[in-house]
């Protein structure tokens, strides 16, 4: 009997590594989570990775894993989750995070362990900025970080509920020179789990329990 042949596509795998957040953004999808709060094990997280090499050949298109939540820097585990994804081959690694941590002295040497094969995902929204962006501790802590002139490579991820929200958003971006990557609805995110959006690539969900979400495969 043949060896089957393993799938070619970018194809990209979405760990919500935990349910449970600091934040209370309303919009945020994590809220469709409906498994019990906790933080996906470690062996889940290499079954998993190893589930998907054994389905798919990276070696024409990288393996693309997003860390995510809830906030993904509360997972007591996160130095080791991320040690183990890249022990893995053509495999690049984000990490998706609402800013709370980002002036966390743990958490920079972590950044900098690990800058040169982890890209950083900043969520940008006017909850986590506040009524004021001149008090606001998300800017405090995103100016802090920058500041440390890491070596990792990041980019802010901006979401807007209407278009006075989106204004007071970019207004933010401009004066503090953020280097911002997506502006977009805050339901672009649920309208694509559900299928009412589109991207060329092939997208799975796992939630913190190891069960699938959304697998999403376009041809």
């Amino acid at each position: 009997m043949s060896e089957p042949q393993l799938l070619k596509y970018n194809r990209r795998v979405y760990l919500r590594i935990t349910n449970i957040c600091n934040k209370n953004c309303d919009f945020c999808f994590y809220l469709t989570e409906t498994a019990p709060k906790g933080f996906m094990s470690l062996n889940t997280v290499r079954e998993i990775i190893e589930r998907e090499h054994s389905l798919h050949d990276f070696s024409e298109f990288p393996l693309y894993v997003q860390l995510t939540g809830g906030e993904p820097s509360l997972h007591p585990q996160l130095e080791q989750i991320i040690e183990l994804i890249l022990t893995y081959p053509n495999t690049k690694l984000h990490l998706e995070t609402n800013g709370s941590n980002l002036k966390t002295p743990a958490y920079l040497r972590l950044f900098k362990k690990f800058s040169d094969r982890l890209y950083l995902k900043i969520s940008l929204n006017s909850e986590l900025i506040g009524p004021d962006a001149h008090t606001s501790e998300w800017i405090d802590n995103v100016l802090y970080f920058r500041s440390q002139n890491l070596p990792v490579r990041y980019a802010f991820m901006a979401r807007y509920k209407d278009l006075a929200d989106k204004a007071f958003l970019e207004q933010v971006i401009q004066e503090n020179n953020l280097n911002w990557k997506f502006l977009y609805p805050v339901n672009y995110e649920l309208d694509y789990i559900h299928g009412k959006t589109s991207r060329s690539v092939s997208n799975i969900i796992y939630t913190v329990d190891g069960s699938v979400l959304a697998d999403m495969t376009e041809k």
